[in-house]
This record gives C-alpha cells, structure tokens and sequence, in this order.
C-alpha cells in the first residue's frame, strides 16, 4: 500500500516445487510519514488493490504471505485475508509469537529484537495453502556466527550510537543545577550491610558490565535500565562520569536516596512494592520469561 513505486506491490518467491508471493501492508496511521514533512497520500487505507492481487495469486495456484505491521486483531478487522495463505503480524514480545492457524490461515509473528530467528517448516498443498507446518526457534548465541558482511556496517552503527551518546552526556551534564537526587549503593553501605551483601551477589551489581561485553554499553534503550536514574535529573551518565550510578542499584527500586542519607533514615525514599520495581525493566519485551516468584529469590532482602 505504498504508491509511489518505490516497493513492488507483490514479490514473486521460487522454491523447487512451489511458488510463493509475498505482500506487505504498512498501517497508514503508522507511516514513517507522520513524522516527517512528506506527502501522507503515499501509504494508502484502501484495501480493494490488495483483495484483487492476492485473490489472483491463490487463483495462480501461489502461496500467499501477507506480511503487516498490524497486530492481528486489527489485521482480522481491517484486511482482506480470505485468501491468504500465510500471515505475518506484528512482533509482541522478544521471543517469536507461537505459530498457530486463525480463519484458516497460519499466523506467525517475529521477536522485537532480533536475538532469535523463527523458523517454519511447509509442506504446501496443490492449491497453495499450508497443508502441515513445524515451527521453530534458533537461538542466535555466539554458537551462531555473526555474518562477516555485516561486521564494518554494525561496527559503524554503534560508532554513530556512541557519538550521539556522548553528544547527549555533555548536554545532560550542561543542564545540571546543583547537587543531584542519586547517592549509589556505596551511600547505603553502612546502614544497610545485609542488602548490600545480597546485592553486590546479584547479576544486578554488574549489569553495565553485561553491556559493555556485547558493545551496548552506549546504546540509550539498553542503558536506562542497566544504571541508576539514566535520562533523569543527576541520574547515570556514562561510566567515566558516574561511575558510583552504574549497574541495577539500591536507587533503582527504592527511588532516589539523597534526602534518605542527608536525613539519616527519616526521611523515606519512597520504595515501590517490589514486583512493581521489577516491571519496569523486566517486562515482555526484554525479559518474557521473568516471573516476580522465581526472580524474587535471587535478590531477595529486606530491612537489617
């Protein structure tokens, strides 16, 4: 549904013994489009050139795929899908969405990351549908090499990530007033011994060096949630600025201590029901296995 030509509206896929076409539909209300100064008119709503262009596919004897940035509700609602084959939705969670068949048709759905890779399995019928399938996750671990053709562009990609981090320090680091919010762990040392023990026996205690291990340790969507306060008010900045802010600390379930310290324990620094806390970064789309009652244990503490 892109009209000015610059995709093809259809693409022809050839594998020994069967014949695929592939569309994609692009939600018109999320165009890149919206937001930038362009022409809206080129993502179109109307759906009647797709009905007609798959219905020619499967009456060719094709396997249809239609491939959509709606999730499947809306697709179901808003698509011409009678004669489609093989549905491809919007990712939801990391892990790929489990394959299942819906008004006849397979619906498959990607992870949000790309740390894995869905695989399915065809066995396709003379009339183009899917008569059996078997799907699949591959974990890419390191046991998965990394394409060599990839290397200089992904090099270049975190280089450009790493200045505009930096960029983004010196600005955050202009716009400070005075004394910030944040104190660290170490603040909480003497008070709090048997918490502080738990946590430097945490993955909590070292996860920027998780980052910096697999070069994320500049990247913004990665960082907010492997520091204390990052993107707030005299919160993380980068590990040579603040390096006592670094790593899942105190202040990143309990709020920020200052007033706690300066007040010798009177004043409260507000802590959140623990699965509350944990929410904030643990949820579906990074951590889709976490659960409060298994995690809970590894980091479990209280009042000393």
């Amino acid at each position: 549904n892109w009209l000015d030509g610059t995709f093809p509206a259809a693409q022809p896929i050839a594998r020994p013994g069967a014949r695929l076409r592939l569309f994609q539909w692009l939600d018109p209300a999320a165009s890149p489009l919206r937001e930038m100064q362009g022409d809206q008119r080129l993502v179109s709503a109307a759906t009647d050139d797709l009905a007609r262009r798959l219905a020619e596919a499967r009456d060719n004897g094709e396997t249809t795929l239609l491939a959509t940035t709606l999730p499947l509700e809306r697709a179901r609602a808003e698509l011409p899908l009678d004669d489609v084959a093989i549905l491809l939705i919007a990712a939801s969670t990391e892990r790929p969405g489990k394959a299942r068949v819906v008004d006849g048709m397979l619906v498959l759905s990607p992870g949000t990351r790309g740390m894995r890779l869905g695989r399915v399995d065809l066995d396709l019928g003379d009339d183009g549908r899917v008569a059996s399938w078997e799907a699949s996750v591959v974990e890419l671990t390191d046991t998965v090499p990394d394409a060599p053709r990839m290397a200089d562009w992904y090099a270049a990609y975190n280089d450009a990530l790493r200045e505009d981090y930096l960029r983004q320090v010196e600005a955050r680091k202009a716009r400070l007033s005075g004394q910030g919010p944040y104190v660290g762990a170490e603040a909480c040392t003497a008070c709090h011994r048997d918490a502080t023990e738990a946590w430097h026996a945490s993955a909590h205690a070292g996860a920027l060096g998780v980052l910096e291990r697999v070069g994320k340790a500049f990247d913004p969507n990665c960082v907010v949630c492997h520091s204390v306060g990052f993107g707030k008010e005299g919160g993380f900045l980068a590990l040579d600025e603040t390096p006592g802010l670094a790593n899942v600390q105190c202040e990143s379930c309990h709020g920020p201590g200052r007033a706690h310290v300066a007040s010798g324990g009177q004043a409260y620094p507000g802590a959140r029901v623990a699965a509350e806390a944990c929410a904030g970064c643990h949820h579906p789309h990074h951590s889709p296995s976490f659960d409060f009652a298994a995690y809970w244990p590894r980091i479990a503490h209280g009042r000393d």
